[in-house]
């Protein structure tokens, strides 16, 4: 009996060293004493804490914290005793139920505290740290400009011209203090429970101990110079940091009495919290989770929490704490030309998750000098980033009261801007730079369409709601047949029901909803007019909805094309490029591409020209998704070239003369918006008449596309791609022509799932316009590379017009080309038809401007050059004996977001072209 009690003790001894950490038992075993410690005490689990409804909620949340610290008050008690040694007054906060013994506490104190089974650690205190990393002070140029470009970059100003200034919202920050006599912000604080010094200060109002905390609220809420992003905004503080340090006795002080302000008497009213706070300070290891008991009361409270991500940079895993938390707004920091300042803390944080969240303006910010009532200063730092997301945050809560913290990450997340990022080509963590969210900047800069059109106008216009679609992996067809094809419709069109009877339960009747528009291909819904924010909202909530977004526009706009009547065009009996494919061997042999149909997705085609008139295949074979036109017409003449270079009959244009045609109209006037190119899509999925009668045998073998946006991460198409592939239909792609850079290839070239075309010249070389690869995930792109400079084909000007046009939209339509021939000389649809044309081929000289001995001579072409159609026969599709397979810098090339054009080359007339 007296041994099983022995071990009993033994092993609570063991347990409770177990509790205090290694330098506190150091500190313990130089000195038997220990001072600046910080004890733990078992805590709420606050997401499972279960508190009636009622409008008093935070209250009832804080009660219920105070509670449980009260029971470790008692602990303490019992344990230490009255501690009349001590001079100075013990702290305890019931917001992480933490206990700060205010001097030294003995071993045996120690000891005995640990063997508590209430108590869960023993450490020393952690102090956090304040580093902008510049500063200049009284720089009389500062005010030269009426807003910031900081507070421009973000859009503000857009926001306040329709009243959204934050009104109506109360922002806090834990800092240095603030100078509350400064005329930027003197006007705005709120004075009943709106200051707090635990530090020991004794002004009843704000003062600044450093500068910093100035700076940061001037940033949030400014009102003159043109410093603040919510300048209707009130604001609140508390010292946390009264130098460039931050005790974390102090921290937790200001955590908890913003959960829950007191006044200068001591009374509490916990609806005088704010709404967000600003915190511009943290530690630089990544690891530390003291503060996150703190940020889930906050959480659970309503406010939101926003954490600058830390100055460490430029090195990857180097993001700070709290901003590594999941559950707090992590903000890295970007320059005036929206570059990642150098400074800013990359992820991935210790557990492999992404951060930043978001970045912000943070370098050379101006705000205010606290060293004056009317001084201003330059800072650079996450610090001075974090602000103007905090101040955006208060702008939302503004235009949108009550929203949730999930609902304002949405909005900040899921509307920013990447067009004019530059991808530095870290890839921290092993994301890609050129895919959002990463390491370096999260889910890009702050400020894009959506956010910005919720907060200024309430609503947003040329929306796409994306439910979950089918999954079409269990569906693929192993043949074309009519009935499989049928069935896959019928599949994809109940599930977009569902989604119509979401929206239909959701936004009930809409005025504009006689011109709403669903499309069962992708299940996409895409409203008529506008959505406001509460449908948004509404939306969003619902379980079936996957995302809601702007909707995008894809563009097809030459340059340069140069037109001519038929007599030149008819100098060659065959253009370079049909002869380059050798197209001709495949016509010998009878095939021509009889029996086959093709479709394209473009400005249209000229049905009356010489080439193509005679191969149009009436019955299903126009769709107008806009004008309801009922007969093919081209307004701008890409497509007509396009569809030329495909089937045309006459001038040897066309690659597959014996084939029929139909075509889409997706892009009219050059622009292709997305709502358009989803309706053809779809039609060429299982084509309409013009009664809108449904017949899926009339959908064509192969589809051609020579359109797209250079955004090489856009995947929104990909759901209308897997229903083609799944119906045994080709989907051939122009490339881009953002050459000659690596890692520009668009979308949705960029798609594993489509042929990919790159554009050569008649001397075989690679085109200097030919987007390169890789893929922003990696993966070498294009495919293949084509014919696609100086390519003689039809034009829409009249019937005999014929012009040189240029760009891989005109490479893109020789594989098409050849992929009918295949099928035509092969007497079956092949839908895998990829690995027949890429790996059924013979090997041909490959000729370049890099040498072999460049390590980037097939770093981004993948290695394809001109396609010979008869594949099985003689081909000659090119194929790179030297892949690469490293990932050095050379084949992380920045992606920049800009519409794909095709290029036209000025007439160059050769040997080998009319």
């Amino acid at each position: 009996m007296v041994h099983a009690r022995y071990a009993a003790l033994a092993a609570t001894a063991a347990m409770g060293h177990a509790k205090i950490s290694a330098q506190v038992h150091r500190e313990l075993q130089a000195g038997g004493t220990a001072q600046d410690l910080v004890v733990n005490f078992r805590r709420v689990d606050i997401e499972a804490l279960v508190l009636p409804e009622s409008t008093d909620y935070v209250h009832q949340l804080v009660q219920t914290l105070s509670d449980h610290s009260n029971k470790s008050k008692q602990v303490v008690a019992d344990l230490l005793g009255a501690r009349v040694e001590s001079a100075c007054e013990d702290k305890f906060f019931y917001i992480d139920n933490t206990y700060f013994p205010c001097d030294k506490l003995t071993e045996a104190q120690v000891r005995n505290l640990a063997a508590s089974p209430h108590v869960a650690s023993i450490a020393k205190a952690a102090v956090m740290e304040l580093s902008p990393v510049q500063s200049t002070s009284n720089n009389a140029t500062v005010i030269a400009t009426a807003n910031q470009w900081g507070v421009d970059k973000i859009s503000s100003p857009l926001a306040w011209a329709k009243g959204k200034r934050g009104a109506g919202v109360v922002v806090a920050n834990i800092d240095t203090g603030v100078r509350q006599s400064h005329n930027a912000v003197k006007n705005n604080w709120r004075a009943d429970y709106g200051w707090y010094d635990p530090s020991g200060g004794a002004s009843v109002t704000p003062k600044d101990y450093q500068g910093h905390g100035s700076h940061t609220m001037g940033t949030i809420v400014g009102q003159v110079n043109g410093i603040g992003v919510a300048p209707d905004a009130k604001w609140i503080a508390c010292v946390g940091c009264s130098s460039s340090s931050c005790a974390q006795a102090h921290l937790t002080a200001c955590a908890q009495w913003l959960l829950c302000p007191t006044n200068s008497q001591g009374v509490q009213d916990c609806t005088k919290a704010p709404h967000v706070i600003n915190n511009s300070w943290g530690s630089t290891n990544g690891q530390a989770t003291w503060f996150l008991p703190m940020v889930a009361a906050w959480r659970a409270a309503g406010i939101i929490p926003v954490f600058s991500n830390g100055n460490s940079g430029s090195v990857c895993g180097t993001v700070g704490s709290p901003g590594m938390s999941p559950d707090v707004i992590g903000v890295g920091a970007s320059d005036a030309s929206d570059a990642l300042a150098y400074f800013s803390s990359r992820g991935p944080t210790y557990d492999n998750r992404i951060k930043p969240d978001i970045s912000a303006p943070g370098t050379d910010i101006v705000s205010i000098d606290f060293n004056t009532d009317n001084g201003y200063a330059y800072m650079s730092g996450t610090s001075m980033a974090a602000p103007h997301v905090t101040g955006a945050v208060a702008i939302y809560l503004s235009a949108n009261p009550g929203a949730s913290y999930a609902q304002v990450y949405a909005a900040l997340t899921g509307s920013v801007d990447k067009g004019s990022l530059t991808p530095n080509n870290q890839n921290c963590g092993g994301v890609s730079d050129s895919t959002y969210p990463n390491n370096n900047y999260g889910y890009a800069k702050i400020s894009a369409q959506v956010h910005r059109e919720l907060l200024v106008e309430g609503v947003v216009q040329e929306v796409v709601v994306n439910f979950v679609p089918v999954n079409l992996d269990s569906m693929v067809l192993l043949d074309a047949s009519d009935a499989n094809r049928s069935g896959l419709v019928d599949a994809l069109i109940a599930q977009s029901k569902k989604a119509k009877r979401v929206v239909d339960n959701v936004l009930g009747i809409r005025i504009n909803g006689h011109c709403d528009k669903f499309f069962y291909i992708d299940n996409t819904f895409f409203p008529c007019g506008s959505l406001t924010t509460n449908e948004i909202r509404a939306l969003a909530n619902s379980p079936s909805v996957q995302s809601i977004s702007k909707a995008v526009v894809a563009r097809v706009n030459p340059l340069k094309v140069t037109a001519f009547e038929s007599d030149a065009a008819a100098a060659a009996a065959n253009q370079w490029g049909v002869d380059k494919i050798q197209a001709s061997a495949v016509w010998a042999t009878n095939a021509t591409g009889t029996g086959i149909v093709v479709a394209n997705i473009d400005t249209g085609v000229r049905l009356t020209h010489e080439a193509v008139s005679s191969n149009w295949r009436s019955d299903f074979g126009w769709f107008d998704p806009d004008a309801g036109s009922t007969t093919p017409s081209d307004s701008n003449g890409h497509g007509t070239h396009v569809m030329g270079t495909i089937a045309g009959q006459v001038n040897g244009i066309g690659v597959a003369p014996g084939a029929k045609w139909i075509a889409c109209l997706g892009c009219p006037n050059s622009s292709c918006p997305q709502a358009t190119l989803t309706a053809c899509a779809q039609w060429l999925l299982c084509p309409t008449d013009a009664l809108g009668n449904k017949d899926c045998t009339k959908a064509p073998h192969v589809i051609n596309n020579s359109w797209g946006s250079t955004d090489g991460a856009s995947t929104w198409f990909e759901p209308s791609i897997s229903a083609w592939r799944a119906a045994g239909i080709i989907p051939v792609f122009s490339n881009g022509n953002s050459g000659n850079d690596c890692g520009t290839v668009g979308s949705p070239g960029m798609s594993p799932q489509v042929i990919a075309v790159g554009a050569t010249d008649s001397t075989d070389g690679l085109a200097y316009f030919s987007s390169r690869g890789p893929t922003y995930d990696n993966r070498i792109k294009p495919d293949l590379a084509a014919p696609g400079v100086n390519i003689v084909s039809a034009y829409a000007a009249t019937d005999t017009t014929y012009a040189y046009m240029s760009g891989t939209s005109m490479a893109a339509p020789h594989v098409t080309g050849a992929s009918i021939l295949h099928t035509a000389a092969n007497a079956a649809t092949d839908p895998f038809i990829y690995t027949t044309i890429n790996t059924n081929s013979d090997s041909c000289t490959y000729t370049q401007a890099y040498t072999s001995a460049d390590p980037r001579s097939y770093s981004c072409t993948h290695s394809t050059a001109n396609v010979k159609p008869n594949s099985r026969s003689s081909p000659c599709t090119y194929t790179s004996t030297h892949p690469r397979t490293d990932t050095s810098s050379d084949d992380f090339c920045a992606c920049q977001q800009q519409l794909e054009t095709p290029i036209a080359v000025p007439n160059q007339q050769d040997s080998s072209s009319a």
